[in-house]
């Protein structure tokens, strides 16, 4: 059985299976005599903390060009809180991801900037 998605209405109810067929006796007899337990869809409860990200900082990054394949972690540009940190932590399916609102910094997934 694949349930592709539920509504609100879907947590309310109460199901259960019924096993059907045409067997051998023996076979027909244990379906039958199935003990299926109904079930309900349970929801899972998801919070996410609340905290407040720390205000635009500018900073400058000089390239001198002495230095080959140097590379920039914009993530160290951020202070994440405490409970981010928890929470990112707890959760790994959920990413953090850095734009360049402006569209000039390509930033990889990863936040390190390679120039």
């Amino acid at each position: 059985m694949v349930i592709n998605s539920l509504t609100d209405d879907d947590f309310t109810h109460t199901y259960g299976v019924k096993l059907t067929g045409q067997y051998d006796p023996d076979v027909n007899v244990c379906i039958s005599g199935a003990n299926l337990q109904s079930y309900q869809f349970n929801r899972k409860i998801v919070t996410t903390p609340s905290f407040t990200m720390p205000a635009n900082t500018p900073v400058k990054k000089c390239i001198d060009g002495s230095v080959a394949n140097e590379t920039f972690d914009l993530n160290s540009l951020f202070n994440k809180p405490t409970a981010l940190i928890a929470y990112l932590t707890a959760n790994p399916s959920v990413k953090t991801k850095i734009l360049d609102k402006a569209g000039i910094v390509n930033v990889p997934s990863d936040g390190i900037v390679k120039y």
